[in-house]
């Protein structure tokens, strides 16, 4: 390859199923490239996979098989599977308005959502919509549900069916 190009294309073939095309951007200095599209097929991923690496290091990732998206990561286990540093993994913002918002759906539909609200500096979690059998959203944090918040307004601790008070309290130990 040509290192004083500033862009080069290049395919490779081994055999029938283990071949790889690049389309690499180098900098004035030639001898790494800056930004790298590669398309890769081999004997593990018949179906191909794309990768984009960035200053030589892995930026995004779509595995062929599963059609999953890595961003950080070159096997992603889920639909989208992101690998940053200590809480450098996802952020959600917006250009000043009111919410920042993560939705759930289900076939489409949005049904649940996590929500920040910048005016009134409020976290909110809850259900979207007219939400039929939407019984209570539960705090897990070892797994069993420790904390529950009923949707009739009442709240069981070490208990998943509080009584009509608004809060009671269970020792389960």
């Amino acid at each position: 390859a040509n290192r004083n190009a500033l862009l080069e294309l290049k395919g490779t073939r081994a055999n029938a199923n283990d071949f790889s095309s690049y389309i690499r951007n180098f900098s004035n200095s030639g001898a790494t490239p800056i930004t790298d599209i590669q398309s890769l097929r081999g004997a593990s991923d018949t179906s191909g996979s794309l990768r984009i690496l960035t200053s030589n290091k892995l930026a995004l990732s779509i595995t062929g098989s599963n059609q999953n998206v890595g961003i950080g990561t070159d096997s992603p286990v889920n639909k989208l599977h992101v690998v940053g540093d200590n809480g450098d993994q996802l952020r959600l913002d917006n250009d000043g308005d009111q919410w920042s918002q993560l939705n759930f759906a289900n076939n489409g539909t949005d049904k649940a959502f996590v929500a920040f609200d910048n005016t009134n500096k409020i976290i909110a979690i809850g259900a979207q919509g007219s939400v039929d059998g939407f019984d209570y959203i539960g705090f897990r944090p070892k797994g069993s549900t420790d904390v529950m918040v009923i949707s009739g307004s009442s709240v069981g601790i070490g208990t998943s069916s509080p009584t009509a008070r608004k809060l009671e309290v269970k020792d389960t130990s």
